[in-house]
């Protein structure tokens, strides 16, 4: 499709980008499912805007009055803030749900086993850059956090090494621990970008992983070929999706940042502003804090950051401390922070099938799925409860899981290859399930009648919570089982004409975008009502992903035709959708 003249025409002529060696991909892989690495990468570039204007204000020296006085003092401190951290949880949650997807469909295969190593790596870095700057604000949550990390450490490492890394990473002079943390910081976010573009430059050089109503589940064709007729010009077909996206994105974490402001303390993992503690606000020179700080102190306990909670539960189960030459818990350490991504880095060793069907996987598709099912158990137990824990009560949490993975497992891939599947099995999957309603209900009596804390329901929810992941993870397994067939796609027809319920769709975006810059610029006072302001700035991201929706659609309206609820209508809907909350808000 030419670019043609106008606007598109002349920034084509004069950057010549339709001829970016960028891999071509058809219009049919234009959806959420192949664009998810852009959902990370863009919540990573609202990180690095929002962390170069953070710089501007932060003082290593006296980190708890710079960010007292951001958020109460400074026109958009907040906004820019609790931005920060929101579009780190943003990041670090679609990097995780994008490893799941390449994991399910078997994309670690020949020849993408590099994408998915440094995939790994940029994950394992991800996570401490996260760490470091969540420590960085020097409020409550990020001593605590500090204190653990350093412990952890210590504890792993014994008393000579642990103290040399606790030293390297967070200074022994606590004077200058906020320079050191700062420097690691920055270090680990540069670092970070150039993974990033390492694994973007990877992926290029191999492009996406054919979709597999295309290749039948097989690892053949390996790539998209070039040839093909309905492949979308990088420019402007995928510069504006991206752009789409990458404000769609934007959009949502500023307007869960609103909300979260709006609604007040809920829980220290979620809650967006800082915790600072009383003494420590007076030490750093603020004599009458608000309100609303000193009843959040209030309700904080020790806890790390979410993506860290289930290290800091593993930690917490005392039957894995050996005892050894002053390495008590290096097996914690080794299951907690060495072994997910290592299982995760082998699959494209282990699993040479010449099929993707996760069903054709068992290792990777067994063991892939109870690491997220016991990533989210660990992390949800760790937030409700702390304690040490015995091996019993950990195999009643984790084993159902388990069962209920491996047996729904067994009996699908037969299924799926024509073999009968025995009596005996289905008895036993049947006998899982049931275990799966009487548990909970025993382990309650059970407990009871030892006089169980409030930590019994910490234990039962964890439970329960494992128990549906695994059931809706062998869900999702049932529902490849219809897809084995190969389908050809072909270029779709559409229409050259822009119909006029997309215009005004677009033309009320655009409506919207102007109010809320008028609103942010004359009337909304970013210090008196932040929560508004940041409201407003989510309404100004998602109307700006409206009005290039509507953009996207109308330039690829004669290859990909107009499905309104499934193609049109969703977009628009969350932006009006954003105004409304706005309005609340505001209002």
């Amino acid at each position: 499709m030419s670019s043609g003249g106008g606007l598109w025409g002349w920034l084509e002529e004069r950057l010549r980008l339709s001829h970016l060696p960028f891999y071509r991909v058809p219009y049919s892989y234009m959806t959420l499912e192949f664009w998810l690495g852009a959902i990370v990468a863009s919540s990573f570039m609202l990180l690095v805007i929002t962390g170069l204007l953070l710089l501007f204000y932060y003082k290593p020296d006296n980190p708890v009055l710079a960010n007292y006085v951001l958020i109460t003092e400074k026109p958009f401190g907040r906004f820019l803030l609790t931005t920060h951290l929101y579009a780190a949880h943003a990041m670090i949650f679609s990097a995780i749900i994008h490893l799941f997807r390449n994991m399910y469909r078997g994309a670690y295969k020949k020849p993408r086993e590099l994408v998915w190593l440094a995939g790994i790596i940029t994950g394992l870095i991800m996570i401490q850059t996260a760490f470091f700057g969540y420590s960085l604000i020097g409020d409550k949550i990020a001593e605590e956090a500090v204190a653990i990390g350093s412990g952890l450490v210590a504890n792993s490492f014994g008393p000579y090494w642990g103290k040399v890394l606790v030293a390297l990473a967070f200074d022994i002079d606590e004077a200058q621990r906020y320079y050191r943390l700062l420097a690691m910081h920055i270090i680990l976010a540069g670092l970070l970008g150039l993974l990033f573009m390492l694994h973007f430059g990877l992926f290029e050089q191999q492009g996406p992983q054919p979709s597999h109503e295309e290749t039948g589940w097989k690892t053949k064709p390996e790539r998209i070929p070039q040839d093909r007729e309905d492949l979308a010009p990088w420019f402007p077909v995928n510069f504006l999706y991206m752009t789409f996206l990458g404000l769609g994105v934007w959009g949502l974490i500023v307007l869960l940042n609103a909300i979260s402001q709006a609604a007040g303390f809920v829980h220290q993992l979620l809650y967006p502003l800082p915790i600072f503690d009383p003494e420590k606000l007076a030490a750093a020179g603020v004599s009458n804090p608000p309100e609303w700080i000193l009843e959040a102190a209030e309700k904080t306990r020790p806890m790390p950051p979410w993506f860290l909670v289930y290290a800091f539960k593993i930690f917490q189960l005392n039957f894995l401390y050996i005892d050894a030459i002053g390495y008590s818990a290096l097996l914690i350490f080794i299951i907690a922070m060495v072994l997910p991504p290592l299982v995760l880095a082998i699959f494209p060793f282990i699993d040479r099938h010449d099929s993707t069907h996760p069903l054709d996987r068992p290792i990777p598709t067994i063991a892939g799925g109870l690491l997220i099912i016991y990533l989210v158990q660990l992390t949800i137990w760790g937030a409700l409860s702390i304690g040490y824990y015995s091996l019993t009560t950990t195999a009643l949490i984790f084993l159902v899981p388990l069962l209920i993975v491996v047996m729904g497992y067994i009996i699908l891939a037969k299924h799926r290859s024509g073999e009968p599947v025995g009596a005996g099995l289905v008895l036993a999957f049947t006998g899982i399930i049931l275990l799966v309603f009487l548990a909970p209900g025993a382990w309650i009596v059970f407990k009871g009648s030892q006089g169980a804390s409030e930590a019994l329901w910490a234990d039962i929810a964890t439970m329960l919570i494992g128990i549906a992941l695994a059931i809706g993870y062998v869900a999702l397994l049932a529902t490849s089982l219809p897809g084995g067939e190969k389908s050809q796609r072909t270029v779709q027809v559409g229409s050259k004409d822009v119909p006029l319920p997309l215009v005004i769709l677009a033309v009320v975006d655009l409506f919207l975008l102007i109010v809320s810059v008028l609103l942010l610029a004359l009337w909304v006072d970013p210090i008196a009502n932040p929560a508004g302001a940041t409201a407003l700035v989510a309404l100004l991201f998602l109307s700006a992903y409206g009005v290039v929706h509507g953009a996207y659609r109308a330039v690829v309206a004669d290859k990909v035709p107009y499905t309104w609820i499934g193609r049109e209508l969703p977009p628009h809907l969350l932006v009006y959708i954003a105004a409304i909350i706005t309005a609340a808000i505001l209002i």
